[in-house]
This record gives structure tokens, C-alpha cells and sequence, in this order.
């Protein structure tokens, strides 16, 4: 499946690694793809959808991981944001 990573998306991975003091890849986007290739559809729990839907402007998404990390996919596959999936690492 192709996605689009929007420029949010890929600011907040680069973000979220340089919190955790990991190397940044010279390429975001291509390592974002290669996990995103790997991950596997997720459902979260009915309060985190409704508490998101109302944050986000009643977008539907869906979520995707891999490797720690969680994808927030609009419905037109566009990757919209990506996070750890550990809420501390955010």
C-alpha cells in the first residue's frame, strides 16, 4: 500500500527520536517507510478514539504499528502523525 507522509508526520518522528537521543537517520522518511511496510493495524479502545476524533476535528484514522511506533493514518492513506507508542517517550 503507498502512503504520504505528510511534513507534521515526519517532523514529529525526527522530534520524538532526538527526546530520546537516538541518531536521526539522514533520511526520516525512507526509514518511516520501511516501518510502516512492517506494521500491523491496531485497535485502540473506545474512550482514545472519541477523546481523539474530538481533537482532531472528527477525522477518522486509523492507527498502525511497528518496531515502538504508532502511525495515525487518515482514511485517503495520507500518515497525518507519527508517535511512540509508549506515551512517556512523547
Amino acid at each position: 500500500m503507498s502512503y504520504i507522509f505528510t511534513k507534521h508526520a515526519t517532523e514529529q518522528y525526527v522530534a520524538r527520536l532526538q527526546r530520546l537521543g537516538a541518531t536521526i537517520p539522514k533520511d526520516p522518511e525512507k526509514v518511516l517507510r520501511r516501518l510502516i511496510d512492517m506494521a500491523v493495524e491496531v485497535r485502540m479502545d473506545n474512550r482514545h478514539i472519541v477523546r481523539r476524533l474530538i481533537n482532531h476535528g472528527f477525522k477518522v484514522a486509523r492507527y498502525l504499528e511497528a518496531d515502538g511506533w504508532r502511525f495515525v493514518v487518515s482514511e485517503d492513506n495520507i500518515v497525518i502523525t507519527v508517535e511512540h507508542t509508549d506515551p512517556a517517550k512523547n
